[in-house]
């Protein structure tokens, strides 16, 4: 705000229906006004400076008296007021504002002794009984040994104040019309959201051998149908998050992650559009474990966006797709995440708009123009930042996409295991992945462990033969210290079909013993995200519902 309007006092009238007449009360109001009156009479005939400035405004102006008579007037306050002479001389300048009294003229001597602007919007009335909306700026005058005078310069909005009344209402039409948009939009895509998680659910079990073994040829057709049945939930859940964006009632669930895990989801969900294409997948990670505090399904998302963006962009002859993760050499307290391809890049004019809403580049692209923009304020949600630059950094065509997000300690897993062997391998693995890992003598003390928040997840094998035992499970989910804590159980066998159930219910995830590492950090960012999976065999889906 400038110094200006900082000392700027704006009024705004309120217009009455019917203002009575007002007379003054102040005996020295008269007799000031015939005096200048009859000075005004006596320079009629002349060209004074002071005559032809006042003439020359193309504001109408009034002068009025210390005590708001008006004394002096040009040309234009004599047309905008349909007024002559004997009409304006000596009216108090409140009986001119509808809505005023003898209270303003004492509030803009107030300002004037405090140093201020004063800005009054007002209904002018006129003598006929017409009006006229204004914007009146006063300031004082010293025109004789009196002194004291005020200027009032009165300009006529009518025509401004119709043309923003236009614009409001069109404006609120608008606003109407984009909101009954969103609303069905949104109630369309909560239609679209459950079949197609359905759908999701049953091609992965399909793939999984649930129906048992699939010729090589339906799997493929499997794989793509999934593909783009996450790709399709994806847009849907864009749509629904960008609903709650404008409304200011999106939000995170936080839970620390590993963000190599968040990448690889991301772009395995790809990968059958990018073979599709015959596009090379690179993904750079570094040898130890990045976390940050964050939404996984949704920084999953963000990762489904920009690759795909990538895929979509890289030509269908080939090319390639990088994707890597380090710390910001600028700050190590932040992770970058960059997407690179090889594709044709996005023209100069486009790039600051292409995380903009709805916008899309070229004239004939496919896709809804809403993945980089809700991708952005969801970083953005986040703490971090989305950056676009095309060519890539270091070449003359393609596109990076650098993600910026806030990194986190650490979690420290407390692990109880029924053997030596498993624990020791379970151990070197997390540990690996840059998890501090705490190993328990007995399941309690992995409890007791989380339970003094010593550590942030609980990873225990079940007993040969046995299921995890439900009583412990269910302490531990209604215990305030611990029911958040995200939990992975181990098993060599099969679990029941009621302790699954449970476990689903619970939001807790099932290892099976023996595994292998990427099923591991699959699990543990299922636990971490609050999402299930128990089965004892096959791939994770990438994409909750």
């Amino acid at each position: 705000m400038s110094k200006q309007a900082a000392r700027t006092m704006r009024i705004d009238l309120a217009a009455v229906a019917a203002p009575g007449p007002r007379r003054a009360t102040r005996r020295s109001d008269t007799v000031t006004t015939t005096a200048f009156s009859a000075k005004r009479h006596d320079r009629l005939d002349r060209d004074t400076p002071y005559d032809l400035l006042l003439e020359s405004v193309y504001d109408a102006v009034l002068i009025t008296n210390r005590y708001g008579r008006v004394i002096d007037f040009n040309g234009r306050a004599a047309d905008f007021f349909l007024a002559d002479e004997d009409r304006l001389l000596g009216l108090p300048v409140w009986n001119l504002l509808s809505g005023a009294g003898e209270a303003l003229v004492d509030t803009i001597h107030s300002n004037l002794l405090s140093h201020k602007y004063t800005l009054i919007e007002a209904i002018c009335l006129r003598t006929d009984g017409t009006s006229f909306t204004a914007e009146i700026a006063v300031n004082s005058l010293n025109l004789d040994e009196e002194g004291h005078q005020l200027c009032f310069f009165v300009r006529n909005i009518t025509e401004r104040k119709r043309d923003q009344e236009a614009l409001e209402k069109a404006v609120e039409r608008l606003q109407a019309h984009d909101r009954a948009r969103m609303e069905f939009v949104s109630n369309v895509s909560h239609e679209l959201r459950t079949p197609l998680t359905s759908m999701i659910y049953a091609v992965n079990n399909m793939l999984r051998g649930v129906v048992g073994p699939l010729p090589e040829r339906a799997v493929m057709y499997l794989e793509r149908l999934g593909s783009d049945c996450k790709r399709l939930l994806t847009t849907v859940n864009d749509i629904l998050d960008l609903r709650q964006v404008e409304t200011k009632t999106l939000t995170l669930t936080l839970a620390r992650a590993p963000c190599t895990t968040l990448i690889q989801a991301g772009v395995e969900t790809l990968r059958v559009q990018a073979d599709a294409k015959h596009i090379r997948m690179r993904v750079d990670m570094p040898p130890a474990e990045l976390f940050c505090t964050c939404d996984a399904q949704k920084i999953e998302r963000v990762m489904i966006n920009v690759v795909g963006n990538a895929v979509k962009f890289c030509g269908d002859d080939g090319g390639q797709i990088t994707v890597s993760l380090a710390r910001d050499p600028a700050d190590s307290g932040f992770a970058l995440i960059t997407v690179s391809d090889t594709g044709v890049g996005i023209p100069p004019d486009a790039l600051a708009r292409v995380t903009q809403r709805y916008f899309r580049v070229g004239d004939h692209v496919t896709g809804s123009g809403l993945g980089l923009a809700i991708s952005r304020e969801i970083v953005e949600l986040h703490g971090g930042s989305l950056h676009v630059a095309s060519p890539v950094p270091g070449s003359d065509c393609g596109t990076a996409v650098t993600i910026r997000l806030p990194l986190a300690a650490a979690p420290a897993v407390a692990i109880f295991c029924m053997t030596a062997d498993v624990a020791l391998m379970l151990e070197g693995q997390l540990a690996n992945r840059g998890y501090r890992v705490h190993s328990a003598r007995s399941l309690d003390d992995a409890l007791r462990l989380c339970a003094t928040q010593a550590a942030d997840m609980l990873v225990f094998e079940c007993c040969c033969g046995q299921d995890p035992n439900s009583e412990t499970l269910l302490k531990l989910r209604n215990d305030p210290q611990t029911q958040r804590t995200p939990v992975l159980v181990m098993s060599r066998d099969e679990i029941s079909k009621p302790c699954r159930e449970m476990l689903r219910r619970l939001a807790i995830p099932v290892l099976p013993v023996p595994w292998n590492e990427a099923d591991l950090a699959g699990r543990v960012l299922w636990a971490f995200s609050g999402r299930t999976l128990i089965s004892l065999g096959g791939s994770i889906p990438t994409s909750g519902g």
